[in-house]
């Protein structure tokens, strides 16, 4: 399983840092796996340039957020960074909700 710290840690939190090369490396589910689990890093620029990788895999594959529905949701209702809630709302966006996940989101 791949490490993406190093691509994703330093710099400005305004800076994407290489982002763009972690959306390179992500080749197989679990790459995507291992790069979702950057959201829960206590460093906040890991995660806001996590978010904008994710955002970039997904755009032509939405299915890859279908196995991470639960904890997208999640952080939906706990997320206190608002670079994070604007990502977390594209998200959602590529997720079958149901009604009820709907309207709570």
């Amino acid at each position: 399983m791949k490490n993406f710290d190093d691509f994703l840690k330093g710099g400005d939190l305004r800076s994407i840092g290489k982002a763009n090369e972690v959306v390179k490396e992500v080749n197989t589910r679990n790459d995507f796996d291992a790069l979702f689990k950057e959201l829960f890093h206590n460093d906040r620029k890991i995660v806001m340039r996590t978010t904008d990788a994710i955002e970039k895999v997904t755009l032509t594959n939405h299915k890859l957020l279908n196995s991470h529905k639960k904890e997208i949701l999640e952080l939906c209702y706990a997320a206190n960074n608002i670079e994070l809630k604007w990502h977390l709302a594209l998200f959602v966006t590529r997720l079958k909700l149901t009604t009820t996940e709907t309207r709570k989101v």
